[in-house]
């Protein structure tokens, strides 16, 4: 994994889903448009993949992807059963 970030990519955030899966840190700081900077002195912002997963919408009709809603549905199913 590069650590950078490209907000264009309509795919980040399933990339990101597929990265924490693999044993991926939320810790991790990730730097936003190393591929598009003009200078090689420009200041870059940094971003943790936990604020990445907290604020980054799935798409423009979704925030969350099918398998994070899927996921949820699974957990509110197991607490129902459990209470």
């Amino acid at each position: 994994m590069m650590y950078a970030i490209d907000y264009s990519d309509p795919d980040l955030r399933l990339f990101i889903n597929e990265y924490i899966k693999a044993g991926g840190s939320k810790d991790l700081e990730c730097l936003v448009g190393y591929f598009s900077k003009v200078s090689k002195d420009e200041p870059l912002e940094r971003v943790s993949i936990q604020e990445l997963i907290l604020t980054l919408p799935n798409n423009t009709t979704s925030f969350y992807t099918e398998e994070e809603k899927e996921l949820h549905q699974r957990l509110i199913h197991s607490l129902k059963r459990q209470g």
